[in-house]
C-alpha cells in the first residue's frame, strides 16, 4: 500500500475513533461567475432574436448571399445561446457538500466536458464508495489541444459517477475537482487511483458518443508527447496562417488608394 493510501486510510480511521466532528465542506459556483453569464445571456438576446429578421428581410430582397452567410452565423450564434444557457441552468444546482459521514451532490449528466441534464442528485455515504478515480482526458478543437483533469467515484453498487471535469493547471476552476477528490479521500479513507491520460478525441464527438471508458488502456508518456507536439504545431500553423491572411487584407484594401495617390 502507498504512503497516499495509508494516510488517507489513517486519518479516516483516526477521525471515526475520535468521533470528530466538523462543519461541512461545500462547494458550488460563485454567485459572481453566475452574474457574468446572465450578463452574457441578456447582452446575446436581442442580437440572436433579431438575427431571423435580418435573414428574412436579405432572402425576400434578393440578397440570396447574405442570406446565407447570415443564415450560417446564425447556426453557431445557437450553438453558442444553448451553450450559455445550459451553463446558466447547471450553475445554480451544481453543489457537492461533504460532511463527517457522507458525500452529497448534484450535477449534471455528463457528455465529455460538457454538462448536460438530466441532473444527478445523490447522497452516499463513504463507506457505499467502493473508489475514488482521477485522471486526464485530452480534446481536440480542430487541431488544437485541450486537456482535461476528470475526477469520479465507483460505489459498492457498480455505479459510478463523473464529478466533474477542470482544465489542465487551471486554478481558478469553478468547481476545484482535485480539491474535492483530495477532501473525499482524506473523509472516506479510500485511496485516490489515476487512471493516466486516455485521448478522447474531439469534444463535440465526446458530446455525442461520450468519454472513453475508464478502462480504457492510457497513453503512453510518448504518445501524449506527439500529440502535444502536434498540436502546438498546428497552433503556430494556425497564429502564422491568420497573420498572413490580416496583412493580406490590409494590403488588399490599400491597394487601390495606393494606385489612386500614384496616379
Amino acid at each position: 500500500m502507498s504512503e497516499t493510501q495509508v494516510s488517507a486510510a489513517q486519518q479516516h480511521d483516526r477521525s471515526k475513533q475520535n468521533g470528530a466532528t466538523s462543519d461541512p465542506e461545500v462547494y458550488r459556483i460563485s454567485l459572481s461567475r453566475q452574474i457574468i453569464f446572465w450578463i452574457m445571456f441578456v447582452m446575446f438576446l436581442p442580437f440572436f432574436i433579431s438575427m431571423p429578421v435580418m435573414i428574412m428581410m436579405r432572402a425576400t430582397h434578393g440578397q440570396t448571399t447574405d442570406a446565407i452567410a447570415l443564415a450560417a452565423i446564425f447556426v453557431f450564434a445557437m450553438l453558442a445561446m444553448g451553450f450559455i444557457i445550459l451553463q446558466i441552468s447547471m450553475m445554480g444546482r451544481l453543489r457537492f457538500e461533504l460532511d463527517n459521514e457522507s458525500l452529497k451532490f448534484c450535477i449534471p449528466s455528463w457528455r465529455g466536458p460538457t454538462p448536460s441534464g438530466p441532473v444527478i442528485e445523490k447522497h452516499i455515504p463513504y463507506d457505499d464508495i467502493s473508489s475514488i478515480e482521477q485522471r486526464a482526458e485530452l480534446y481536440r478543437l480542430g487541431g488544437l489541444l485541450g486537456p482535461s483533469q476528470v475526477s469520479s467515484i465507483t460505489t459498492r453498487q457498480g455505479e459510478r459517477y463523473v464529478l466533474g471535469y477542470m482544465t489542465e493547471n487551471d486554478t481558478d476552476a469553478p468547481i476545484p475537482i482535485q480539491k474535492i477528490s483530495s477532501s473525499l479521500s482524506q473523509k472516506s479513507g479510500k485511496p485516490i487511483e489515476h487512471k493516466g491520460c486516455v485521448d478522447a478525441g474531439t469534444q463535440l464527438g465526446a458530446f455525442f458518443r461520450g468519454a472513453p471508458s475508464w478502462e480504457a488502456v492510457p497513453l503512453s508518456k510518448q504518445d501524449v508527447a506527439k500529440i502535444r507536439d502536434r498540436s502546438a504545431l498546428f497552433g503556430k500553423a494556425f497564429i502564422f496562417g491568420f497573420f498572413i491572411l490580416l496583412i493580406s487584407v490590409i494590403i488588399l484594401s490599400l491597394f487601390p488608394k495606393i494606385l489612386t495617390l500614384l496616379s
